[in-house]
């Protein structure tokens, strides 16, 4: 793998001969986040102690994630489409994060209510940063 210092973009090599070309999003703590045709991916980068070693720890909880809405990479806020108190629907218009001249609409993934929207237009973000958090079910 080659990870070039000036770029977002990544060309892979395969054992076949083949390759593809993957845009990195995010350092991790143990890798990277990538991204592949527009599919998102955590690739872990361990030594052979910390391979091992991981075979004997219990996977972390996966978080309830339907209740915030997160950047899906570094960039900066165009527009906010939604704020506080405002009920949405699965669809619905939230945001929009602009990265590399491209503009990213984010859309609810469910039926809610706005708890809180933590950014505005012009605001730069982080990758998985907390852009809007709904109410909790109840």
């Amino acid at each position: 793998m080659h990870w070039p210092l000036d770029g977002l973009l990544s060309r892979i090599s395969l054992p076949d001969g083949s390759g593809l070309v993957i845009q990195y999003l995010d350092v991790l703590d143990f890798g990277f986040r990538v991204q592949y045709h527009g599919s998102r991916y955590k690739v872990a980068v361990l030594n052979e102690t910390q391979q091992q070693l991981s075979r004997h720890m219990k996977p972390k909880a996966k978080e309830e994630e339907s209740k915030w809405i997160q950047s899906p990479m570094p960039g900066r806020i165009v527009s906010v489409a939604v704020k506080e108190g405002d009920q949405v629907t699965v669809g619905e218009e939230l945001a929009v994060v602009e990265a590399m001249k491209m503009q990213n609409i984010l859309r609810a993934s469910r039926t809610g209510i706005v708890k809180k929207v933590y950014v505005a237009s012009g605001n730069a973000v982080k990758s998985g940063q907390m852009l809007i958090e709904f109410q909790d079910d109840e």
